[in-house]
């Protein structure tokens, strides 16, 4: 049996269950694989009127739009409810990423939530202008790690390539 993509995991046993989403915001997946059902439970979930996925390379989904996210710009700006950080690779797009992260926090609603790279990892990269920026700006972290006696969280510890406390959610305060 193919281990399910992490996203889809994440989105089924924490977004759906610990979060409340907030309305008024698209729900951004930057990053987007076909095939893996992360962003149809997105829009099957919450509606795909408020689902946009960009990824480098042209997807299949009706949602995706093929855009290189290192131009992402005014014309992709919205109110954002949810935003999904798994851009490239973070050993080859750390930078990236933290760019994509100080792009979306102007833009989150009142409780919007970005999820993203823990501080577990990002702390010896982004430094200050990561998981302190962010705590600065009115964000609480809400780390994985939290979730470690959950059924899904040791059976993606146990057999999966990814490792469940090295995300996180930022939630932006209301």
């Amino acid at each position: 049996m193919t281990a399910e993509y992490k996203t889809l995991t994440f989105v089924k046993n924490v977004i759906e269950t610990k979060f409340v989403m907030p309305p008024g915001g698209k729900l951004i997946m930057f990053g987007v694989e076909d095939g893996n059902g992360s962003i149809q439970r997105l829009c099957s979930t919450w509606g795909p009127d408020r689902v946009i996925g960009y990824d480098i390379e042209k997807r299949q989904h009706p949602n995706t739009r093929q855009l290189d996210l290192a131009r992402i710009g005014t014309e992709q700006a919205c109110k954002i409810s949810f935003a999904d950080l798994d851009v490239g690779d973070w050993h080859n797009h750390a930078d990236l990423r933290l760019a994509l992260l100080h792009w979306c926090v102007p833009l989150m609603v009142p409780n919007g939530l970005i999820m993203t790279t823990a501080p577990l990892a990002t702390r010896s990269v982004w430094r200050e202008r990561g998981h302190p920026w962010m705590i600065q700006r009115g964000f609480t972290c809400h780390g994985f790690d939290a979730y470690d006696h959950e059924p899904w969280h040791r059976r993606m510890t146990r057999e999966g390539t990814w490792n469940p406390n090295a995300t996180c959610v930022y939630r932006r305060g209301t």
